[in-house]
């Protein structure tokens, strides 16, 4: 009697095993939609464009929408998947992106979590950084005609002039400062303008400008001249200037009387 009760309790638990083996519960299933990666565009995110998240599944599903909640630098995203209908094909199989527009400086954090028919599939985090945009580039004008020196040639002793003419594409223009500097053989000017605040005439407007330079050491100097518009740098121009020593041996002499040699 006792040996057919051991039998049938090892029946019993043998039958409880392959029945456990046999089972497999529904949260155990890897469920459609389970997020692959997260990104963000463009890769480094600046102040001056939209930042965009971009979500890829493995599977090929159809995105339908992202639901976005902010809180400071923290984003909740839900994005929902749907899939293609029997002998259909979804459009960018497996890729959902969503606009977080314009985001200032600052680390953002966002926590995705993606869906398929509505059932939760997965979530994942993604932390970037928003950096200041970089200042835009400056568009250069030309608006200097022509820089010289006159005497063409001078030497250390003269007095000699810079001189720039240029021309701005409006009337209006007032220079409220210039700064020169000589350096050894270097001459800068720079020529500080402030654009015209009212309406003025859509006409070329010519200016001209001049300052003495005194080249006191011979040899080649490098002459430049910088024009600023409201602080900023629009046009520029160099020119090479030859300075000479005046060591009383130029021609021709010029004498006051006149003579008669004997031969």
């Amino acid at each position: 009697m006792d040996k057919i009760r051991v039998s049938l309790g090892m029946l019993l638990a043998m039958a409880a095993v392959t029945t456990a083996q046999s089972i497999t519960f529904p949260s155990l299933l890897q469920r459609k939609g389970a997020i692959e990666s997260l990104y963000v565009t463009p890769a480094t995110p600046t102040t001056a464009a939209p930042v965009v998240l971009h979500v890829t599944v493995a599977d090929a599903l159809q995105f339908d929408r992202a639901e976005t909640q902010q809180i400071g630098n923290t984003f909740i995203i839900r994005v929902y998947w749907t899939e293609p209908p029997a002998g259909g094909y979804a459009l960018s199989p497996g890729h959902g992106e969503k606009s977080l527009g314009v985001l200032a400086t600052g680390t953002y954090r966002l926590h995705v979590q993606s869906l398929c028919n509505n059932l939760l599939a997965g979530s994942k985090q993604l932390t970037f950084d928003v950096v200041d945009a970089p200042p835009a580039p400056t568009p250069m004008l030309d608006v200097i005609d022509r820089v010289w020196i006159t005497p063409s040639r001078p030497n250390i002793s003269d007095s000699a002039t810079l001189r720039v003419a240029g021309t701005w594409p409006t009337g209006g223009h007032q220079l409220s400062i210039s700064i020169m500097r000589l350096t050894g053989w270097d001459v800068t000017v720079d020529l500080y303008w402030n654009a015209p605040r009212e309406p003025v005439t859509q006409v070329e407007t010519p200016f001209t400008y001049e300052t003495p330079v005194k080249l006191s050491i011979a040899g080649t100097y490098t002459v430049r001249v910088r024009v600023y518009l409201n602080g900023l740098l629009v046009d520029s121009e160099a020119i090479s200037v030859e300075a000479t020593e005046n060591n009383g041996s130029d021609w021709p002499w010029v004498f006051p009387w006149e003579f008669s040699l004997p031969w």
